[in-house]
């Protein structure tokens, strides 16, 4: 049963337009209901996701600490030990201590990331975008330096092209994007190749060309790419870790600083293949 009140004397002397507008209201309840439900799961599924990237990436950063001094090691000792302790594990490691360093490093940008992709894209509220004048080339690197060591360990060759030329953006929305870009860039490209990145002036833009050899991008999946939950046949071949929102996620935060992802596959109609999967 459903009760109308209103105290509004034109529609109080008007009974049957009362009632149009009460079943008008009624008809529109159910949509309005599956509409807040459909948004109440899709917040629920973004906080589980945003929570499982967190904990892995702690649990890493964990793993990381854990290699260099023992839990139990830490545990076991007084304060002065464990100091002494430690100084003669970054003495022994010193070789190889840059790369824990780098990893923690990469993994708490990761972080600031997946915080940043919440608030900006998927938390329900409105963020006011704040942009202002950046230096194209320099807020490219403080993202990239980031993925150095692990384009260096799949020995990929990272030309990034002079640009002095500056941009109105909201920097956190830039790094978003291009952190996904990058990640992409890292998980999918092909060992032992090179990575050309420039930055061309076109009128009132400036485009940034990233051209590599990649898994191959099928012609009917160059459409769904920026699909949620889609992944394309070879990299679903190369890893199963993929979830499929990372080109949703790039559009979404592009999108922000008014800008677009145009891919294009094959540009020298050359398939490579290793393993396996084709590249191109």
């Amino acid at each position: 049963t459903v009760f109308g009140v209103t105290d509004d004397g034109y529609i109080i002397n008007r009974p049957r337009f009362f009632r149009e507008i009460l079943n008008a209201h009624i008809r529109l309840i159910p949509t309005i209901s599956k509409t807040i439900k459909e948004s109440q799961q899709n917040a629920n599924v973004f906080v589980t996701r945003l929570i499982h990237n967190l904990q892995s990436l702690n649990g890493q950063n964990i793993q990381e600490l854990y290699d260099l001094v023992s839990e139990k090691e830490l545990s076991d000792t007084t304060a002065d030990q464990r100091k002494n302790l430690i100084l003669r594990r970054l003495d022994e490691q010193r070789d190889t201590i840059h790369y824990t360093i780098q990893n923690l490093v990469k993994n708490n940008a990761a972080t600031k990331i997946q915080f940043s992709v919440f608030k900006k894209l998927f938390s329900g509220k409105t963020e006011k975008l704040n942009k202002q004048i950046h230096d194209l080339r320099r807020a490219f690197l403080n993202v990239a330096h980031n993925f150095f060591q692990s384009f260096y360990d799949k020995n990929i060759t990272l030309n990034i092209g002079e640009y002095s030329g500056k941009v109105y953006i909201d920097y956190e929305a830039f790094m978003v994007s291009i952190y996904q870009i990058l990640e992409n860039a890292e998980k999918y490209v092909k060992r032992d190749s090179d990575i050309n990145i420039s930055f061309v002036e076109n009128n009132k833009f400036v485009e940034i060309s990233i051209e590599m050899i990649s898994v191959k991008i099928h012609d009917h999946e160059l459409g769904k790419l920026s699909q949620e939950y889609f992944r394309g046949d070879e990299a679903k071949k190369l890893t199963d870790s993929g979830d499929g929102i990372g080109m949703h996620i790039i559009q979404k935060a592009l999108q922000q600083n008014k800008s677009v992802l145009i891919i294009e596959n094959n540009l020298d109609n050359v398939v490579l293949s290793h393993a396996g999967i084709k590249y191109e």
